[in-house]
This record gives structure tokens, sequence and C-alpha cells, in this order.
């Protein structure tokens, strides 16, 4: 194995090999003072200081507040909590008018075509649907026209207690069958 000029046991870094770092002889050393006393050295290169600089002035203690600060971070959660809870209940809110307009699209579709084959196109269009958005369905057209129209209106409730329930409708159209 070689040797690595750098360290002292030769190895690169290693796990088991010495990290002190060899000081080559061609670079001079920077800490070269005879005395041990750092305050009588500029700390760095081992000479003396070349400027007298004026010892710091004491600062005095620091004064007591006039005003306790704590419980600041508290009051302003407080204030700002109905609108962070007005933000969530929107989100949740429009979420609901999301699955809303989902759940119509499928109770229309599967009412459509169960109506265009001949079933009972308004029971399909309910049991489509959860029953918690109280389904309403409607049908035009069935056999003996070519055309099949479902349309399926569903309540999606508040969750903020400022607004009203909202209705959503959707209509899907199938050919029928004879």
């Amino acid at each position: 194995m070689r040797t690595h000029p750098r360290t002292a046991s030769g190895g690169r870094g290693r796990a088991g090999t010495s990290h002190v770092r060899r000081l080559r002889p061609d670079r001079p050393t920077l800490h070269t003072t005879s005395t041990s006393d750092p305050a009588a050295t500029d700390g760095c290169t081992g000479t003396p200081p070349t400027h007298d600089a004026p010892a710091p002035a004491s600062t005095p203690a620091p004064a007591r507040r006039l005003r306790d600060d704590r419980g600041v971070s508290i009051l302003e959660f407080v204030g700002f909590l109905p609108i962070l809870l007005m933000v969530g209940m929107a989100a949740i809110q429009l979420g609901l008018i999301g699955y809303g307009v989902n759940q119509a699209g499928s109770g229309a579709r599967a009412a459509a075509r169960a109506a265009s084959q001949g079933g009972d196109g308004g029971a399909a269009g309910v049991t489509a649907v959860s029953g918690w958005l109280d389904p309403n369905v409607s049908l035009e057209g069935g056999p003996g026209s070519d055309l099949t129209t479902a349309t399926v209106t569903v309540t999606v409730p508040n969750v903020i207690p400022l607004f009203k329930s909202y209705p959503v409708t959707r209509h899907a159209t199938m050919p029928t069958d004879d």
C-alpha cells in the first residue's frame, strides 16, 4: 500500500487511520510563537498586534422591558384561527361540490343506460348515487324514441353555515336500443 504524504498513517481518511495532517517542509508554519500567551499575539501569525485597539466599552445589563411580550403569539394565533377555519371549511365545501358533480354524472349515465335498454332508469340512477346526496332522477324519451335523456339533480349539503345547500344537475343521453 502506498503512503499518502499528507496523513500520518498513509491512509486517505479510511476507518482506523489518523486524520492528522502533516505539514510540508516547504510551507511555513502559521503558528510560530515562542510565548503561550494568546493575548501577546494577534492569534494568527504569532506576531504582536500592530495597532492599539481601545478596549470595548462594557455594555450595561439589558434593562427589564417595560412591557412583557409573552403570550403575544398565542393572541395572534387566536386572531388568525377563524380565517384559517373558514379557508379549511371552504376547501371541504369545494371537495363536496366536486363529489356531488361526480355522483350526479354517474347517476345520469346509469339511468340513461338502463332506460335506453328498457329497464327502470329511475331506480338505476338512484342506486348509482350516494343516498345522503338525496338524488332526484327524471327521464325523457325511452322506448319508441331514438334517444333517452336522464337528468339527475343532487343536493350537496353545506359545511359553511352562512351558505345554503348547493344543487348540482347533470344530464346524460344514450341511444335507445330496439
